[in-house]
């Protein structure tokens, strides 16, 4: 295939693919690159304006890959895109786990995706009563600003939580965001996850007990899928960039 002079040049970075369908039009050069690989490979497709195809079909060895997409196309191409929830559960605005949401966010901003950042500490936010009024309702009796939060939720594609390490847990703001969920945590459902934990100590293994609390939480929430962890290390800034650079796609 040839390729046209006035061709459209799209990148989609980032993605994993378990299924994925794409809506091509005309003659179309696919470029991949899969992480852990250093060659470019490429696919030539022609098709009618507004074919749908399986890329899954198309490309097997994309499948559960991270990779990356540079397409090469006569005509425009729509982008998935996916909406990307951050919650800091830290009480320190600007403090070490806040800032590595931050950089998950340039990340994420800069492969296209639609980002939000929720601060607990800024939130009025009170702890669950357990008096099981919502499981007839679906409603919290409180009145604060979970039941905002709670529709954030429920429309993300992607859910980053985020705390410091107090006592080997996770903090308090974030415990009570994750309890407060529970007039719709079934609704929080096929939602993609990362983990941001940062502690005094720099070791993984202090932060494992954190990091439990918290897939706790999404072994309850219905095909919860965790993608990866940062840790609050030196290298956290770079790497939570990276992670949000390659979101993966639904």
């Amino acid at each position: 295939m040839e390729e046209s002079t006035n061709q459209n040049h799209d990148t989609m970075k980032g993605v994993r693919l378990k299924s994925s369908n794409m809506n091509l039009n005309g003659e179309t050069r696919i470029y991949y690159y899969i992480l852990g690989q250093k060659s470019q490979k490429s696919i030539d497709l022609e098709c009618a304006p507004g074919t749908i195809v399986n890329m899954g079909k198309e490309i097997p060895d994309l499948i559960g890959s991270v990779f990356r997409f540079d397409i090469t196309t006569e005509f425009k191409k729509e982008m998935l895109y996916m909406k990307v929830l951050v919650i800091s559960g830290s009480p320190r605005i600007g403090g070490n786990s806040d800032v590595l949401c931050d950089q998950f966010l340039l990340g994420a901003k800069a492969a296209g995706h639609e980002t939000e950042k929720i601060q607990l500490g800024k939130k009025n936010l009170m702890p669950c009563l357990g008096c099981e009024a919502c499981a007839k309702t679906g409603k919290c009796i409180q009145k604060d600003d979970m039941e905002e939060m709670l529709d954030k939720l429920v429309g993300a594609d992607v859910i980053v939580l985020a705390t410091p390490v107090y006592f080997y847990c996770m903090d308090a703001q974030l415990k009570m965001f994750i309890d407060r969920s529970l007039p719709r945590y079934q609704q929080i459902k096929d939602k993609k996850f990362y983990f941001i934990v940062t502690a005094a100590d720099t070791s993984h293994q202090a932060m494992e007990a954190t990091l439990e609390g918290m897939r706790g939480y999404t072994a309850c929430l219905p095909g919860a899928e965790e993608l990866g962890v940062i840790y609050g290390t030196e290298r956290g800034d770079s790497e939570s960039a990276g992670y949000g650079r390659g979101l993966c796609s639904r």
